[in-house]
Order: structure tokens, then sequence, then C-alpha cells
């Protein structure tokens, strides 16, 4: 009798969470249920698997319990009778997973969109991968002498452990940051990087007698670069190089977007697009911004610029659409624009580990635009 009581309480849960009118202690109790029932439910999270292939995989594996024989009549009665209570309850829950994401329950989506954290892949120049954020302190691998260490605050190091001319060239190491991921490392050369969400750097384990000290950069960076005139440091970007000394600077160069920007902080750098022979010598406070074919300079204020790197979102009047794309690859979430906001410029000062609802809400602020977040989606309304 208490099986059956609890069977039904949990339908009418089920049927409340369809209804929309469930409770937060009520889905608990009901995730709770769904997930101890593991060994009768064939659970699919893929929405291409219809609700037929469901409804079958559920009644197969009931069967295959009813289907046993039991000792005794009466324990083969009572397991069809609880069988049959189970696909009462496990047609209204398949309905109810199969529909998941079109669930009103804001808050729950809300909360499984956490901001971005500390999180890299390193690939080796023989192909063997580390995940950095699952990897605790210390030596991480050793070659021709150049060590990479892992240190208490999460930074990534490269130590040389003998003299340049000792070190021989073992091939290319690349940093790769995911959606809702940023690193910090130091490159053989002692030159310091933040990596942004979604970027990535690639650069060679004997850079720091490199003659040129080249890296390759897609997404967004910041350099402090080591000062050594004799070995200039080179960026390469998609259509664009950056050569400085030693200096302060960011590139924003992701795929995505239309432009590049290299915003200089301190120093001098000299930045080329590699399409033509065009080129701008950049002091501070200065920002080049180039395309295919050109490239432009304006002054800006560079603490909005690399803000990011400090965790915050920091924007002056920047472009609507290039401070969603941020907010999309900081959340790891997928921006949907249902209008086309031309010409709508926004400003905004808030932290990164704010809950994405705090963020959009002050974006909501400027009474131009509207956003639904369903799932892993934030749909951008007028």
């Amino acid at each position: 009798m208490e099986n059956k009581i609890n069977q039904e309480h949990i339908e009418a849960l089920a049927l409340k969470a369809k209804l929309g009118t469930i409770s937060d202690e009520e889905w608990q109790i009901l995730d709770t249920w769904y997930s101890s029932h593991n060994d009768e439910i064939a659970y699919f999270s893929d929405k291409a698997v219809n609700k037929e292939t469901i409804k079958a995989s559920i009644f197969h594996h009931i069967q295959e319990k009813i289907q046993k024989k039991p000792n005794k009549y009466l324990f083969w009665m009572y397991r069809v009778g609880s069988a049959a209570i189970l696909i009462i309850s496990l047609g209204v829950l398949t309905h109810l997973y199969l529909d998941r994401e079109n669930h009103k329950k804001p808050d729950h989506s809300i909360a499984a969109i956490l901001p971005g954290k500390n999180q890299a892949l390193l690939t080796l120049s023989n192909g063997d991968k580390m995940v950095l954020n699952d990897l605790t302190r210390g030596i991480l691998s050793t070659e021709s002498g150049v060590s990479i260490v892992k240190q208490p605050d999460g930074q990534v190091v490269y130590e040389v452990k003998v003299k340049n001319k000792e070190i021989t060239p073992t091939g290319y190491h690349t940093f790769e940051t995911p959606r809702a991921g940023q690193f910090q490392l130091k490159l053989p050369d002692g030159t310091q990087v933040w990596l942004n969400a979604s970027s990535s750097i690639r650069f060679s384990t004997s850079l720091a007698r490199n003659e040129i000290r080249k890296v390759e950069l897609t997404g967004e960076a910041y350099f402090e670069v080591t000062k050594n005139p004799q070995h200039p440091f080179v960026v390469l970007t998609a259509g664009q190089e950056v050569e400085v000394l030693g200096t302060h600077f960011n590139i924003n160069s992701y795929p995505e977007e239309t432009t590049t920007k290299t915003t200089l902080v301190e120093g001098s750098v000299k930045v080329k697009i590699l399409s033509g022979n065009k080129s701008l010598l950049l002091h501070p406070n200065q920002q080049s911004i180039s395309s295919a074919n050109e490239i432009y300079m304006k002054r800006i204020d560079p603490e909005a610029e690399i803000a990011w790197k400090n965790g915050l979102f920091v924007s002056e009047g920047q472009d609507f659409k290039t401070m969603m794309r941020a907010i999309g690859r900081w959340y790891d979430v997928d921006i949907v624009f249902e209008y086309d906001p031309v010409d709508l410029h926004v400003s905004m000062h808030i932290s990164k580990t704010r809950n994405i609802k705090e963020v959009l809400k002050n974006l909501e602020a400027t009474g131009d635009v509207h956003f639904v977040i369903e799932g892993r989606r934030v749909r951008v309304m007028k």
C-alpha cells in the first residue's frame, strides 16, 4: 500500500511539474525519485530520440522484470501491479523530461548557467593532452631542460633549467581555454599571458632562445612581454601581426568578430595587416582596429578593454552584439537575436562572477532589450 501511495504521489508531482505549479521542494523530490529508478528507466537526453523510442525502451525494461518466473503466484501478481503503476508514472515522466527544456522553471535554468572559471587544455609536442584544472600543483612535464610547473595559484609556468644554448627545439605547445574558461601562464621567455574564454595560444618550447619570439593567437589574450631588444616578440593572429620588444597589450581576435582589436597599455607596438603593406605604430591609450584590408587607430581607455582579465564586464558605449557574444562565451550560452539591434551601444560595469540573470538585468535597464533564458540559450527580444 505504501508503494502505491508513493507512486500516486510521484504521478501528482509529475503533473504539477508539467502544469508549472510545482515548488522547489517538490521538484527535488521528483528529481530524486527519477534518479533512483535508473534500473527501470532508459534516460535519453538527446532531443533527437523520439518519444515512442523512449516509451518502448521503458516498457521493454519493465517487461523484462515481470516476465522473470518468480517462485510464488502472489509475488508475480505484485510485480505486475507495481509495473502497471510504474508504467503510468513513467509515461508522465517521459513526457515531462522530453519537454524539459520547454518547462517554465527559470530559476533551475539560471542556476545551471554558472560563470566561467580557470580551466584550460594543454597539448604537448608529442600530442599528449592535459586538462589543467584537474591537475594538482607541481611539475607537469619536462622537455629538454624546460619544466612545466603548475603553481599554487593555478598559473602554469615554464621554467628553463639549463642555459639557452643547451635548449633544443622540441616542437610546439598549445594552451586552449573552452567557453566559460580563462587561464594564466608564463611562457619560456618569462612573458605573462592571460587567455580569455574560447581562446588558444601556440608557441615553441624553445621560445626563450629564438631569434624572433613568435606565438600564434586565436581569441583574446593580454600580454606582459619580457623585454629583450635582441629578440623581438611577435603575435600572429588571423590576418594580423603585432611586433613588440617589451610591453603590455591586449589582442582581441575572435573568428566570429569582423575586426581584430589591439590595445596598448604600456610601451609601443607595431601592428601590420598581412594582406597588404599597411601598418601602424601604437602608443599607450591607443587601439588599432583591423580587418582584411584596412587598419585604423583611435584613442581609448585601456582599462575598459582589459577589464575581463580583472574579473569584470566593462563596457563604455560598446556595440551591443559584441557585448552579448562576450557574455555568451563566458557563460557558455547561445545568444539568439530575435530582432536586429542596429546601432545599439551599451555601458555596463559588473563582476563576471555574478549570476547571468543579474548581468542581463543590468542590460535590460537600458529599456532597449529584453531577455528570455531557455536552458543554455538566451533569446534577445525588443
